[in-house]
């Protein structure tokens, strides 16, 4: 999913490694963010407050920090953010 704050843009993976398959599964990106509340643009770019936040939330999902202590690490899980050029807003 392709996140911006009007500053920045980034697209957020969440996916896990499927060892039976050998590759990772779907991006869980859609449901940790929650994207049916967020406002899109046409070209399918989720607009969000603060795009840093929204990164070390999926951080901390993975390292079983923060909001998500409950949860425990999910180790099998990994983050990957790619920065992209230029901002909309």
């Amino acid at each position: 999913m392709i996140l911006t704050d009007g500053r920045r843009m980034v697209r957020i993976t969440i996916r896990a490694w499927d060892a039976i398959n050998g590759e990772y599964g779907p991006d869980r990106s859609l449901d940790l963010y929650d994207a049916g509340s967020l406002n899109v643009s046409d070209d399918g770019v989720y607009k969000v407050a603060d795009v840093a936040y929204c990164i070390d939330q999926a951080n901390d999902m993975v390292a079983g920090e923060g909001d998500y202590t409950d949860a425990g690490p999910q180790p099998e899980l990994t983050v990957l953010v790619d920065e992209l050029d230029g901002n909309r807003s």
